[in-house]
């Protein structure tokens, strides 16, 4: 009988060590890649967890990343959002409806034409718009009747396009989905402490491992950095101007509008929200209404957090909403 008894003790001691001394209460990172995004979750375990907890993470990221990829990802030659650009499709999933149906609201509530349907235009014009010496009034006129949000339509779980040529690309606003579902799958595991960056979009909850707020880089090519904790943030733009032959300013936004470079003087803007869906929407909204636009609309919209980066006398300046509190030269969000 001792010897069962002994026995047992001995299973459950070997039991417990697998449980506790494991990656309990230390930060761990993951990472993978989601719509042709990097994405990088760092994130404490809780303090009693299971040998496999790290490897479950991973896991259930990979699972996630491979599901929205096969709604939204332009890169996955059998995504729902591939079989509706080339006709083959129209019926999608739940999330492929969120974020779009996120997104007309928004373009309607801002008056924003957003861009995420100026694929066309965006071949036509060439990356960091080196084809603007070859494009024509006719070329623009061309791609503008089939671009636009009002060539899209959704009824019920179905597309529906005015033009069969009508393409979407949802990357723009649908990183932040991807970075909210991040969020939700690791609260699920009961996780408070952590930090999932998709592109420029990411979301903190809790602290970093020396118990401040996470420290989030604005843009490589600028110096300022934010401290951010239980929110979301998203970036859209970049602080780089192009100019043509005759030196003008050509931001990389193409206006959905007209068809051509946007001129305006705002080119990069950052927007904090609750959930990092609504900020993606938000940033990429800010970029097609400008500088003037976007002001008014924060104005008349004192509980988003913005700052909006603009070019001035060849210098990049920064407007920042009242409800952003400056601490030791860097942005502070509480």
């Amino acid at each position: 009988m001792k010897k069962y008894i002994l026995f047992f003790i001995i299973t459950v001691s070997f039991l417990t060590v697998l449980v506790s001394c494991s990656i309990s209460g230390k930060y761990k990172t993951v990472k993978g890649i989601v719509l042709g995004y990097s994405y990088q979750i760092v994130y404490q375990a809780p303090e009693v967890v299971p040998w496999t907890f790290e490897a479950d993470i991973r896991r259930s990221a990979e699972r996630l990343a491979k599901k929205i990829d096969e709604s939204m990802s332009l890169y996955n030659t059998r995504s729902a959002i591939n079989a509706v650009n080339n006709n083959r499709n129209f019926t999608v999933d739940s999330m492929f409806l969120t974020v779009l149906n996120t997104a007309v609201e928004y373009a309607q509530k801002t008056g924003s034409p957003l861009n995420i349907t100026i694929d066309p235009l965006r071949k036509l014009w060439g990356n960091n718009m080196g084809n603007a010496d070859k494009v024509t009034a006719h070329d623009v006129e061309e791609i503008l009747r089939y671009s636009g949000l009002d060539n899209i339509c959704v009824i019920g779980n179905r597309i529906s396009k005015s033009d069969p040529r009508a393409q979407l690309n949802l990357n723009p606003v649908a990183k932040g989905y991807a970075a909210d579902m991040m969020s939700k799958m690791l609260r699920e595991f009961q996780i408070e402490n952590f930090l999932i960056e998709i592109g420029k979009e990411a979301v903190c909850r809790g602290v970093n491992p020396s118990g401040t707020p996470w420290r989030i880089i604005i843009d490589n090519a600028s110096q300022d950095v934010i401290y951010l904790t239980d929110k979301a943030l998203s970036v859209s733009g970049n602080f780089f101007n192009y100019k043509d032959s005759t030196k003008k300013l050509l931001r990389d936004v193409i206006d959905p509008r007209t068809g051509y470079p946007f001129d305006d003087r705002l080119l990069c803007a950052l927007v904090i929200m609750d959930d990092c869906l609504t900020a993606s929407v938000l940033s990429n909204a800010f970029l097609t209404m400008g500088m003037d636009k976007s002001m008014q609309y924060l104005s008349e919209n004192p509980g988003i957090q913005a700052l909006l980066f603009y070019s001035e006398a060849n210098e990049v300046k920064t407007f920042s909403t009242k409800n952003i509190l400056p601490r030791n030269e860097i942005q502070y969000f509480p």
